[in-house]
């Protein structure tokens, strides 16, 4: 389907071809293009197909706080590109829909509750794993649900279940039980030749 590494090479040759560096380098830039590439076009993918379920800043929300959490903890990948373009669509899209129908049929108190409760989850996958991006979660959650409570205001609390649920889901992914589970769903999508 789409090869980001070929994309990146061929970036990478046309804008550095006057540049004298080693291989090591432009292999250094190759995979900050591949990278970039890369979430770019699921970013763009997912709120596309979140546009037409009206869950576009659910997504965003979930996608930036997991990925801006990725970058501090790691976490398991998929076998190509485009099983881990499938995988992420599969997680974030079904999620945003469910965040939507809790944010529609939910209390104020209710959301606040559940985002508390993930946030807590997320705190407790990563005590192993990063203890001081577990306090920086601990931060971000007192203060916003002290925000949310204090100006009363239901943008705060939809954005604290987003946040909160993609931070969960991160969470997941950096502790071994997440990446059993991106392993077998790459095996799948192997045997179905994704």
């Amino acid at each position: 389907m789409i090869n980001i590494e070929y994309i990146a090479n061929k970036i990478t040759q046309k804008l550095y071809a006057d540049y004298d560096m080693d291989a090591v380098e432009k292999a250094k830039i190759e995979y900050g293009f591949s990278i970039s590439f890369g979430v770019a076009i699921e970013l763009t993918l997912a709120l596309l197909i979140s546009l037409l379920l009206g869950t576009v800043a659910i997504t965003l929300l979930m996608m930036i706080s997991a990925l801006v959490l990725r970058m501090n903890t790691g976490g398991a990948h998929c076998s190509s590109y485009d099983r881990c373009l499938i995988f992420t669509l599969l997680t974030f899209i079904p999620l945003s829909a469910l965040l939507n129908f809790i944010l529609t049929t939910q209390t104020p108190e209710i959301v606040l509750i559940i985002s508390v409760c993930f946030f807590a989850a997320a705190c407790i996958f990563l005590l192993g794993v990063k203890k001081k991006m577990t306090m920086y979660i601990l931060l971000y959650a007192v203060v916003t649900t002290v925000a949310a409570n204090f100006f009363d205001n239901m943008f705060l609390t939809n954005m604290m279940l987003a946040t909160a649920s993609g931070m969960l889901v991160q969470a997941f992914m950096a502790t071994k039980p997440g990446d059993v589970v991106v392993n077998i769903a790459d095996k799948f999508m192997k045997i179905i030749h994704i």
